[in-house]
């Protein structure tokens, strides 16, 4: 047997399966968005930084620029005294020169140090001749009204930056301290910065110890990326040759040569989106927590009532139909629990319709059984009479009753259709076949004759005595003489039966027509039961030998189809013409069988009766008129 899945079980899995799905879906989208927010910001906040740095770093190097351009052109037209004055004003000091010479035609003019600098440094006279005595290998370079900046920083010793400038055939050397440029590209201690020139040299860096270092370069990998397109600006993400990721930004001072860059690892630029993320994943479980609590209860709650609506099904199942569920809610699962109240309250009343019902049925069978034992046989064959019948009640007791009784050489025949059917109906058939009984036998018993009439008439006090009225009957009685062939007969409101006369042919089984067809009519009489002294009438007929009659209720001629069409009595007679001339047994079966072929398959709504007779007569009746 398959494991039951509650739905308390699937409502949690349900609030489970959809908190996780928006969760993971607000992760994803909230950390990809403000990723690329981190992003966007990263490269628009370097750029910035980088426009910033390159404006004042333009500005510094400018100022410098004009003092060495100013002090070369004074040297060029041999002004060495304004030089001297202007190296040693306030202007000059402030601009952080330390260091400066001049050459013509690759000669050294003139030469100035900074003593003050050299001194608070504890450092000698000849610093700079030692230091740095490839001077000339750079004027090669150099073009006519160009300058070229060099990092010009020792371990020791200050970081320096050096300005070579050259016009015509003179040269101008200059070092100036770095300290100023320094705290411009060391503004930010998120962002490494550094500034270098056409040739990959760092020039300036955020951080000292790269200005030392002697042939400092920019990483080639990342000069190369960010020089294949002529842009002043660029951004991008750049991994080095082992696997680390940083984003970086470039700007081009395009008038000086140099480019600034500036670098931040991935891993440091996105720390506000891990902690975001971390922040979002504790969020999360305290969100899954907490609906998971309230999942939990309101399951619970939900499923409750559910549960004990399962519970009551299977007391239900057992048999156990007193069982109610109490369920105070008011939303559908409340109605459905007063439906289901309500559906045990509607299942004991059908249990006790039905136990009753039961009962009744019993007693409408043995009602039926009882019924059944007031009709004679099916059959009935003598040698002058033969006699085929068919009968079926609409519902289990009809209201339909046929009988017959031979007295000395009289033999009795009669039909009758109580109204309605059922019990009551069935009831008045007991009281017609009682009364027809009891006549007969006190006729035999006091030896006198009893003719159709007196027992019409007897019958029908019979049924009003039982009925008050409120039930009648219609009725036929039929008395034949077996040795005369004399027909005496009453009707009491009853449908005429039929007589197919023998054709005059000696051949007894020929064919015979409609021209054969008569009807033991006559003045008809009140149904039985209407009132207590109706009075009735007889009529005869005379019988020829072969000649059949045909008796029938109602029920076969206004029985109908799925059109509603009745079977009618042009049918009935057209079938009886056909078969007239067959046996008993063969006239009543195949009769029924058309009629029963014509209903289909509707509902009977009236009991059927057919009664075939058939009077021989002839040698055997002329035998028993000689013996007589």
């Amino acid at each position: 047997m398959n494991k039951l899945i509650t739905v308390r079980n699937k409502i949690f899995s349900l609030f489970v399966v959809v908190l996780l799905g928006a969760i993971a879906s607000y992760m994803f989208y909230a950390i990809s968005l403000f990723t690329k927010d981190k992003e966007a910001y990263v490269f628009e906040n370097k750029q910035l930084l980088l426009e910033n740095i390159s404006s004042e770093l333009k500005v510094a190097l400018n100022k410098r620029k004009n003092i060495v351009s100013e002090l070369h052109n004074q040297l060029h037209h041999k002004k060495k005294n304004q030089v001297s004055q202007a190296l040693a004003s306030e202007k000059m000091n402030n601009s952080g020169l330390v260091y400066y010479k001049f050459y013509k035609m690759n000669k050294s003019i003139f030469s100035y140090s900074l003593a003050e600098f050299l001194e608070i440094n504890d450092l000698s006279k000849n610093y700079f001749l030692q230091n740095y005595k490839d001077e000339n290998q750079l004027f090669v370079s150099l073009k006519n009204n160009d300058f070229e900046y060099l990092n010009r920083s020792k371990k020791g010793a200050p970081p320096l930056i050096g300005i070579i400038y050259k016009n015509n055939d003179s040269v101008s050397v200059s070092y100036f301290k770095a300290q100023p440029f320094f705290e411009l590209v060391s503004k930010s201690k998120d962002y490494k910065v550094f500034v270098s020139d056409s040739r990959k040299n760092i020039l300036l860096h955020s951080e000292l110890k790269f200005m030392y270092e002697q042939n400092s370069k920019v990483d080639h990998d990342l000069f190369t990326k960010f020089n294949l397109e002529n842009l002043k600006r660029q951004t991008g993400e750049y991994k080095n040759k082992k696997g680390e990721s940083s984003l970086v930004s470039q700007f081009k001072i395009e008038e000086d040569g140099l480019q600034i860059f500036s670098q931040i690892s991935t891993k440091n630029a996105f720390s506000a989106a891990k902690v975001l993320v971390n922040k979002t994943l504790l969020f999360s479980i305290f969100l899954i927590s907490i609906m998971t609590v309230t999942a939990l209860v309101f399951a619970n709650g939900f499923t409750k009532p559910i549960d004990a609506l399962y519970m009551a099904t299977q007391e239900v199942a057992k048999g156990n139909f007193s069982i109610q569920v109490k369920v105070s809610s008011k939303d559908e699962v409340g109605a459905l629990a007063r439906s289901f109240n309500w559906m045990i309250q509607e299942i004991q009343k059908l249990l006790k319709e039905t136990h009753q019902k039961a009962l009744l049925e019993k007693e409408l069978e043995t009602a039926k059984l009882v019924q059944e034992s007031l009709f004679p046989e099916v059959n009935f064959e003598s040698e002058i009479v033969k006699m085929s019948s068919f009968t079926e009640p609409a519902t289990q007791c009809g209201g339909d009753w046929w009988g017959y009784q031979q007295v000395d050489n009289d033999l009795y025949v009669l039909i009758g259709d109580a109204t309605g059917h059922g019990v009551p109906s069935a009831l008045i058939t007991a009281a017609a076949q009682s009364s027809f009984t009891t006549q007969v036998n006190s006729a035999i018993e006091n030896n006198y004759k009893i003719d159709t009439a007196q027992l019409m008439t007897g019958l029908n006090r019979a049924i009003y005595s039982a009925s008050k009225g409120r039930i009648k009957m219609t009725f036929f009685i039929a008395k034949i003489n077996l040795i005369s062939g004399g027909c005496e007969y009453t009707n009491a409101s009853h449908d005429v039966p039929f007589i197919s006369m023998s054709p005059k042919e000696t051949n007894k089984d020929a064919l015979r027509s409609r021209d054969n067809l008569e009807s033991l009519s006559g003045f008809s009489d009140p149904v039985l039961g209407a009132e207590f002294n109706s009075t009735y009438e007889k009529h005869y007929y005379q019988l020829n030998p072969n000649d059949v009659l045909f008796f029938y209720t109602d029920g076969i001629t206004e029985g109908a189809n799925v059109n509603h069409e009745e079977w009618g009595e042009s049918r009935l007679l057209r079938s009886l013409v056909k078969v007239s001339h067959e046996d008993v047994s063969e006239i009543c079966d195949t009769i029924v069988k058309k009629a029963y072929k014509f209903f289909g398959e509707t509902e009977r709504t009236d009991d059927i009766t057919v009664v075939v007779v058939k009077y021989y007569g002839n040698e055997v009746s002329a035998h028993i008129k000689e013996a007589s």
